[in-house]
C-alpha cells in the first residue's frame, strides 16, 4: 500500500510514529497525529474506484470517519457502471485497473456529459501521465505514494466546486431512446443499430430535438468540416438514418424543412427556426413568385437581406425615384 505518512501538521514523521501509523487502525492513527484547525465540511457521496484492496480500504476508512459516504469499485466495469447509475459529488478513480482503465472510465462518463469531479489517485507520475489525465477529463491528479491530508483536502476541495450542469446520459424523443454511455438506440422497444457517425447525426438532431438544424450545422458539429465538402454526405447519412429509424414505424419522427435544412420532433412537438428560418422562407417565396414583376422580387429581395423591419422605407424610397405616388404595387404593403 502506497501511503506516504507526514505527521504532525505537515512535518515530516519520525520512524516512531510510521510505525505507530502502520499499526494501529485509523480512527487510532488519525487521534494521535490530530486534526487541528480543519474545518468542518459538508458531508458528500465520493465514488472511489481502486483495485487494491489494501489502499481502498484504506481511504474508505479515513474518508468515512471524516463523514463522507464512500462507494467502492474493485474494478473498472463495476466502476463505470456506479459512475453512469448513480449521483456523486467526487470520484477517485485509478487508472491501472482491471476490467476497463481509469482513463476510458472518464472519458465515457464525460462523453455523456457528466460533470463530477474526478481525482485520479495512481502510480503513474510522470508530466506526460499528469497531462493525459487531465486532457480526457480529470480534475486533479496525485500519485502515490500519498499523504492521506493531502488527499482529503483534495477531495474536500473539489466538493466545494458547484455543480456545472444536470448529468444528462439518456435522450428521450417520443418513443426514440439514446443511451450515451452504452451507445444503444431503441425506438419503441425495438433496438436500433447504428454506425458510429449514424450515432453521431442522431445524437446531434435529439440534442436539437425539435430545432431546424442547417446542413452546416450538421457539416460543423457532425463531420467537423468547416468548409464545403461538395459531397452529398449529409444526405446520404439522413437517408440511412431515416431508413433505420422512421421506415419500420408509423409516425416519421426525421423531417425535411424545404430551403432550410432537418428537423427530429415528436408528433405533439412544432419545430423552430430560432429565428434564422425567415430568411430561407422568404428566399423560397421569391423563387415562387416566377411570373411577377421584378418589384415584387427586388422587395422580397430586400427582406432577405435586411429584415422586415425596412422593408416599408424600401419601397417608399424606391416609389419616389420612379416618380410613383400609388405605394406599394400588387397590394405588397400599404398604399401612401
Amino acid at each position: 500500500m502506497l501511503i506516504r505518512n507526514t505527521g504532525i501538521a505537515g512535518h515530516p514523521a519520525s520512524p516512531a510514529a510510521i510505525a505507530l501509523d502502520s499499526a494501529l487502525p485509523f480512527s487510532m492513527a488519525k487521534k494521535i497525529k490530530g486534526n487541528a484547525g480543519r474545518k468542518l465540511v459538508k458531508p458528500m457521496k465520493i465514488l472511489l474506484i481502486e483495485d487494491d484492496a489494501e489502499t481502498a480500504s484504506y481511504i474508505a476508512n479515513g474518508l468515512r470517519e471524516h463523514g463522507h459516504v464512500v462507494d467502492h469499485a474493485k474494478n473498472g466495469r463495476d466502476g463505470l457502471f456506479l459512475a453512469a447509475g448513480e449521483a456523486y459529488d467526487v470520484m477517485i478513480i485509478d487508472r491501472m485497473l482491471p476490467g476497463l482503465d481509469g482513463l476510458s472510465i472518464v472519458k465515457t462518463v464525460r462523453g455523456a456529459g457528466v460533470k463530477v469531479p474526478v481525482l485520479f489517485l495512481t502510480t503513474m507520475g510522470s508530466v506526460a501521465d499528469r497531462v493525459q489525465g487531465l486532457a480526457a477529463g480529470g480534475d486533479d491528479y496525485l500519485v502515490k505514494p500519498f499523504a492521506f491530508a493531502e488527499l482529503l483536502a483534495r477531495v474536500e476541495a473539489l466538493g466545494r466546486r458547484p455543480p456545472l450542469t444536470k448529468i444528462e446520459t439518456t435522450l428521450h424523443v417520443a418513443d426514440l431512446e439514446m443511451d450515451l454511455l452504452k451507445r444503444k438506440v431503441v425506438r419503441a422497444g425495438q433496438a436500433v443499430d447504428l454506425q458510429p457517425q449514424e450515432f453521431k447525426l442522431l445524437e446531434y438532431l435529439m440534442r436539437n430535438s425539435g430545432r431546424v438544424v442547417t446542413r452546416t450545422m450538421l457539416l460543423e458539429n457532425v463531420w467537423e468540416f468547416h468548409f464545403d465538402p461538395k459531397t452529398n454526405v449529409v444526405e446520404t447519412h439522413i437517408s440511412r438514418l431515416r431508413a433505420k429509424v422512421d421506415r419500420e414505424f408509423a409516425i416519421a419522427l426525421i423531417h425535411t424543412i424545404g430551403g432550410s435544412g432537418y428537423c427530429l420532433r415528436a408528433p405533439d412537438q412544432n419545430f423552430s427556426h430560432d429565428g434564422v428560418s425567415t430568411r430561407f422562407e422568404v428566399f423560397g417565396a421569391v423563387r415562387r413568385l416566377g411570373d411577377l414583376p421584378v418589384r415584387v422580387c427586388l422587395l422580397a429581395n430586400h427582406v432577405l437581406r435586411h429584415g422586415t423591419n425596412e422593408s416599408r422605407d424600401f419601397g417608399r424610397s424606391r416609389d419616389a425615384r420612379h416618380g410613383s405616388a400609388k405605394g406599394w404595387h400588387h397590394g405588397i404593403g400599404p398604399k401612401d
